[in-house]
C-alpha cells in the first residue's frame, strides 16, 4: 500500500478550513468521499485536542451512534446503497492522512509520552509476527491533535487474519468494573438489552495497553464495491443461521452472511433465502465468532438472489441479537 492514493476506512481528511474528517468505508462515488466531520477547529477555545498549542479542536460527537451520520460536510444519496451518507467533496480536501503514515512517523521520531507507548505497542505486535505493513494508527494521533495524557489509541489492522488470541498477551481485557460500565453505556447507545451487549464484548478488539484505552480496527486494504440493493422490502425481522467462513465480517460495513430460517415479521415467503446482514454498527461484527444463530431486524432489500438486511443506520430502529 506504499504511496496509495485511494481512500480507506479510518483515514483522516483535513479540509480547507482545517476541520478534521474521518473516512467511513472503502467505497466512495466519483468526486465524493464518505466521511464524518469529527473535529472542528476552535479559534478561541482551549480543549484537550490541539496542534502545537495553537490550533485547538472540539469533537462534534462524544461517541458513534446511528445519529452520528447526521454530522458531515454534506450529504450524498447513493442509488446503489439506497441510503444517505455524510460526505465531503474531494476538491475540499486539503490533506489526506493515512494510518500507516502515523506508524512510520512515530518509528522515526517520538513526539510525546503517548507516542512512546504507541511505539512500544507496535514493537510488541511485530514481535508476535504481525508485519509492520499491516499496522496503522488513526484518530487524534494520526491527525496530530492528541492529548498525551488523555487520548486513546486507535490501532488499524490491515488484515483481519491477525485478530488472534495472542494479542491479549500484549494488552489486557477490560477489568470487571470498567466492563460493566462499558456494557451499560453501549446498551443505551445502540438500544439493545444489557444481556445482549455483554455477549458482544470482544477483548481482542477492545482493551487496555499501559493505561491507555485501545481499539483494534480491522480495515480492508483495497477499495471495495458496495452491495447493490434493488427492491425495498420494508422492515423485516428474521431468525438467521450464520455461515461466515472467513474473518471478513470484521471489515466495515460489516457483512454477516447466512440463511433465513424463519421470517418473524415481514414477507414470510423469504424463509430459506440466503441473506447478507449489512451492519453499520461495529459491535455486531463479533456475533459470527460467538454463535451460529441470531435474530435480526432491519431494512430489507433484494440483491440478486439474496436478501440484504441493513442494520445500524439512522433511518430506523434495528438490531442483531445473538442466540446462544
Amino acid at each position: 500500500m506504499k504511496g496509495r492514493d485511494w481512500f480507506l476506512d479510518h483515514d483522516i481528511l483535513i479540509d480547507r478550513y482545517y476541520n478534521i474528517h474521518q473516512v467511513i468505508g472503502n467505497f466512495h462515488p466519483p468526486g465524493i468521499i464518505y466521511s464524518i466531520k469529527k473535529y472542528i477547529l476552535k479559534k478561541y477555545l482551549l480543549t484537550p485536542w490541539y496542534r502545537t498549542r495553537i490550533k485547538y479542536y472540539s469533537r462534534t460527537f462524544k461517541e458513534y451512534r446511528p445519529s452520528t451520520s447526521n454530522i458531515g460536510d454534506q450529504f450524498y444519496y447513493s442509488p446503489i446503497q439506497k441510503s444517505l451518507f455524510p460526505s465531503i467533496k474531494k476538491d475540499k480536501i486539503l490533506y489526506h492522512l493515512k494510518p500507516e503514515e502515523a506508524v512510520n512517523r512515530i518509528i522515526q521520531k517520538i513526539g510525546d509520552p503517548l507516542e512512546k507507548i504507541v511505539l512500544e505497542l507496535i514493537t510488541e505486535l511485530v514481535n508476535i509476527g504481525i508485519p509492520i505493513s499491516k499496522l496503522g494508527i488513526s484518530g487524534s494521533i494520526l491527525a496530530q491533535i492528541h492529548n498525551p495524557m488523555q487520548s486513546d489509541i486507535d490501532l488499524v489492522l490491515y488484515d483481519c487474519k491477525y485478530l488472534i488470541p495472542e494479542l491479549n498477551t500484549i494488552y489486557k481485557a477490560f477489568d470487571k468494573f470498567f466492563l460493566r460500565e462499558w456494557i451499560i453505556h453501549n446498551s443505551k447507545r445502540i438500544g439493545v438489552p444489557i444481556e445482549v451487549v455483554k455477549r458482544l464484548y470482544n477483548p481482542i478488539k477492545r482493551g487496555v495497553y499501559k493505561g491507555k484505552m485501545l481499539s483494534i480496527i480491522p480495515v480492508y486494504p483495497r477499495p471495495k464495491k458496495p452491495l447493490y440493493k434493488e427492491t425495498y422490502l420494508g422492515e423485516i425481522e428474521a431468525l438467521v443461521e450464520l455461515t461466515n467462513e472467513t474473518c471478513e465480517h470484521h471489515y466495515y460495513p460489516h457483512e454477516l452472511k447466512g440463511i433465513i430460517l424463519e421470517v418473524l415479521k415481514g414477507k414470510k415467503e423469504f424463509s430459506g433465502y440466503p441473506i447478507i446482514i449489512e451492519s453499520y454498527e461495529g459491535l455486531y461484527s463479533n456475533i459470527p465468532d460467538i454463535t451460529e444463530k441470531a435474530i435480526v431486524k432491519g431494512a430489507g432489500f433484494i440483491s440478486g438472489d439474496k436478501i440484504v438486511l441493513v442494520v445500524g443506520i439512522r433511518e430506523r430502529k434495528s438490531f442483531v441479537k445473538p442466540i446462544i
